[in-house]
């Protein structure tokens, strides 16, 4: 199922039958495909398996609450995403603040970054596939790829009622 436009941002979900021995809605993971299309390019690159309603619950929690922050929203996308980055992965700061990041946990693994920030009126989201850099303990932020949609406030508010009402036996193939 593809909620919203692939071209500006959607979500791709789909429960797997084959990926799922118990078929009931109390299975606690629901095992399917989670992508994102951004700007028209699909995240992840490669097919991860997702623990749908973990990855649901904790996706809708995070677009329920994008911060609206006037200094980040108008940055060239580049200077955002790495702004965003810095809020969230600070150093100087045990307490790291996430609010700017709805990347699926299954997307984190393979190094796959999602940021939102709004200006109040419509939503802004940044992606990137990152390359950790072990050694300083970071990710590489120079010469990065970075998706770029924006949405209205009413476009997000029909993907989050959609993914609310999925239904995991109902989409399943």
């Amino acid at each position: 199922m593809i909620l919203g436009n692939p071209y500006k941002f959607a979500i791709i979900i789909q429960t797997i039958k084959q990926w799922n021995e118990n078929e009931s809605t109390d299975n606690p993971f629901c095992n399917g495909v989670l992508l994102f299309c951004i700007d028209g390019n699909i995240y992840t690159e490669k097919i991860i398996t997702a623990t749908l309603k973990t990855e649901v619950n904790v996706l809708l929690e995070n677009l329920h609450t994008i911060s609206v922050n006037k200094e980040i929203y108008p940055m060239k996308k580049e200077k955002a995403f790495k702004k965003m980055y810095h809020i969230i992965f600070s150093e100087e700061n045990a307490n790291n603040s996430y609010r700017f990041d709805i990347s699926p946990y299954c997307f984190l693994d393979s190094q796959y970054y999602i940021f939102a920030v709004s200006d109040g009126n419509n939503i802004r989201i940044l992606a990137s596939k990152l390359k950790y850099i072990k050694k300083y303990s970071t990710h590489k932020l120079k010469n990065i790829n970075i998706s770029e949609a924006i949405i209205s406030m009413k476009e997000l508010n029909d993907i989050i009622y959609k993914l609310e009402n999925f239904d995991y036996l109902y989409d399943i193939t």
